[in-house]
């Protein structure tokens, strides 16, 4: 309890003769209580003059949406055109369920990416199942994107709480480009030895 003018807690207070004073009562249920409605009865005494207040508290429970990648690490590979698979764990830290969770994301122009499941209707709290949920997550580059760093964001979102981690993609270019490269430059190389022998011989 704290009296109206200060927010430290009190054990008692005086009330002057034909005056009243506001009390707050402040309930703080266990991290562990399960949802529910509970009995609180508040009784105020003054020698053998007594009053008591029947009243109901309504815990409805904490919902806190966790998630990260299979790893632990932020960051992926990929190729060009190339679908790269990327395994996500999702969990509730809270006390209570979070209902209907679907997935989203912001990605650049012209990439794709896919989930799956799509969505799951409820996520239990971890206390009780003892494992995060599995989401496969698939990110395909466009198939014309220039080499470097990008950013993709994987979203969780529910009724009751919301999550998301972002994901910097690597781009690199195909390996089968990388040999079709250098056939290029031994070819090239080629012709020119040739060509510079011919004149050598003139």
């Amino acid at each position: 309890c704290t009296p109206r003018w200060r927010e430290e807690q009190i054990l008692a207070i005086k009330v002057k003769k034909r005056s009243s004073e506001y009390i707050k009562l402040v309930l703080i249920p266990p991290f562990n209580i399960s949802e529910g409605e509970y009995p609180v009865g508040f009784k105020v005494r003054s020698g053998e003059l007594s009053q008591l207040i029947n009243l109901k508290a309504i815990v409805t429970g904490t919902y806190k949406l966790k998630m990260t990648t299979k790893t632990g690490r932020l960051n992926l590979n990929a190729i060009a055109g190339r679908k790269e698979p990327l395994l996500v764990y999702l969990w509730n830290e809270g006390s209570a369920p979070i209902d209907d969770i679907s997935f989203f994301s912001n990605e650049p122009t012209g990439w794709k990416v896919s989930f799956s499941p799509e969505r799951l209707p409820s996520l239990l709290p971890i206390r009780e199942i003892q494992k995060p949920e599995k989401v496969e997550v698939t990110i395909e580059p466009k198939a014309k994107a220039i080499p470097g760093d990008y950013m993709v964001t994987i979203n969780a979102a529910g009724k009751q709480d919301r999550t998301g981690v972002d994901i910097r993609v690597t781009v690199g270019v195909s390996t089968t480009w990388g040999w079709i490269g250098i056939a290029i430059v031994v070819a090239i190389i080629a012709i020119l030895t040739g060509v510079f022998i011919r004149l050598k011989r003139r």
